[in-house]
């Protein structure tokens, strides 16, 4: 692929997570195309899907590959947090597949992706990018100001197990904290911004949120 990206990456409050000096396990194999068709309107294809041997996506742009190589606080970097390069990098879709020699379990899969993906982007997109200080807007969750509970929302029962399952439009919970649904909305996109908690409220939650995309 001839093309080179150059970005920011939008900090709010802290710096980008450095380069793992180690990455195990490793892609041995990385094939990136054009998807099908461009791959428009593929939005459920735009996962990064994980396999025994590696991951793939059918149809996965550029811009979501940086987002997945450079988490904050866990989770992928919102559009509004990277800021510059050309317009095809946001829409253009490639299908991207990356296998390795070694079987590990999905969650070593979670723990490395970031860094062997920064690899690839730096290798096969020519990925140069830096870091910024710059005002950004954000969402904050807020609570009532009389105290009171909206009805989906409710204290959890003493000993109840976390619990959590969530999609592009809902929350459905167990015993979470408010901090824990500000980042959950944050990582699913729900509101285009990042979610911070500002409601005051300790301890853990029964929920039900539901929203349009």
């Amino acid at each position: 692929i001839g093309w080179a990206l150059a970005i920011v990456f939008v900090m709010a409050s802290a710096a980008s997570p450095g380069r793992a000096q180690e990455a195990s396990p490793v892609f041995d194999v990385v094939s990136i195309r054009l998807a099908a068709s461009g791959g428009r309107g593929a939005a459920a294809n735009a996962t990064l899907r994980y396999r025994p041997k590696g991951v793939r996506a059918p149809a996965i742009t550029a811009e979501r590959l940086i987002a997945l190589a450079y988490p904050v606080a866990g989770v992928p970097r919102l559009p509004s947090r990277i800021a510059g390069g050309p317009d095809w990098m946001r829409s253009t879709r490639f299908e991207f597949i990356a296998t390795s020699e070694l079987d590990v379990p999905q969650t070593v899969w979670e723990e490395h992706l970031p860094a062997l993906l920064r690899d690839v982007l730096e290798e096969r997109f020519r990925l140069r990018g830096h870091s910024e200080m710059r005002p950004a807007p954000i969402y904050a969750l807020t609570s009532r100001r009389d105290g009171t509970l909206g009805p989906l929302l409710r204290r959890t029962a003493p000993r109840s197990e976390p619990w959590a399952g969530s999609g592009p439009e809902y929350i459905s919970a167990i015993n979470m904290s408010m901090d824990a649904l500000a980042s959950r909305l944050t990582s699913l996109n729900a509101a285009g911004r990042v979610v911070v908690d500002r409601t005051g409220l300790s301890g853990g939650f029964d929920l039900d949120l539901y929203w349009s995309p």
